[in-house]
């Protein structure tokens, strides 16, 4: 990575933050937590913890919400046929359904190519499609989605919500929140948070993960490579893991 940096005028010293991360990522450190219900697997240092965002700290909000439209409209053509359970199996009750037009960092061809219009959309937003995942969600009445804290801090997630649904909420934090048809709800999934639909029509958003605002420009290239490289990171994870027993290399605690 740093001779791939060098090329673009990337110094060593630009990814300090980075190479930490990396070493939480490989299970060399483990993370510094700095804020309440902030216990994500890991941090990178001296990013802002804020669990919930005003919509309009982001210029590309407003651009994004007109969208809705067309969005939503797409969105009623995949549900038909395409809708699956969220894999990582945290609804304790009731039906969380997806699906992805990113999924580690790549294009989910079969459903974004029939989303053009919020392929287009989703330009818009710094670091869509490589900062994370990119899904529609669809949440029936009766559903309950457990406490978890996302796997990062270095993404921010936004939810534009396509459908609204009386009495379904998400706690960010300590915050309760609602979702608002053709309006964002943007937070950092990082912070503990939960979901229940205690109403009696489903709710469906597209989730978008982008950049962290206080990564720099060489970071996000640095997170972005690293994500797109999936099979150079399992190698390197488990060439790391060999030399720390071959030197007797100790896991740091945070």
């Amino acid at each position: 990575m740093l001779l791939a940096g060098a090329v673009r005028g990337i110094g060593s010293r630009d990814l300090q933050r980075v190479k930490s991360y990396l070493r939480q990522r490989f299970d060399l450190d483990e993370p510094r937590w700095v804020a309440p219900y902030q216990q994500p697997k890991r941090m990178l240092a001296g990013l802002r913890s804020i669990p919930v965002y005003p919509s309009d700290a982001f210029p590309w909000v407003a651009g994004f919400e007109a969208a809705h439209a067309s969005i939503l409209e797409e969105y009623e053509g995949l549900a038909r046929d395409v809708l699956r359970p969220h894999p990582q199996d945290l609804a304790v009750k009731g039906r969380w359904n997806v699906a992805y037009l990113y999924n580690r960092g790549r294009t989910v061809e079969r459903n974004s190519d029939r989303c053009p219009k919020t392929m287009a959309a989703l330009k818009m937003i710094p670091g869509a499609g490589v900062a994370g995942e990119v899904y529609f969600s669809i949440m029936v009445p009766g559903t309950y989605v457990r406490p978890h804290c996302g796997p990062t801090n270095a993404r921010i997630r936004c939810h534009l919500c396509l459908t609204e649904a009386r009495d379904c909420w998400i706690r960010v934090g300590d915050r309760k929140l609602q979702w608002h048809a053709g309006r964002c709800l943007i937070f950092d999934d990082s912070f503990e948070h939960e979901v229940a639909h205690e109403g009696d029509t489903p709710r469906a958003v597209l989730i978008t993960d982008f950049w962290h605002p206080d990564l720099t420009a060489a970071e996000q290239w640095a997170l972005g490579t690293m994500r797109s490289s999936l099979r150079l990171t399992s190698r390197y994870r488990r060439f790391v893991k060999k030399a720390g027993k071959m030197v007797g290399l100790g896991r740091s605690k945070g």
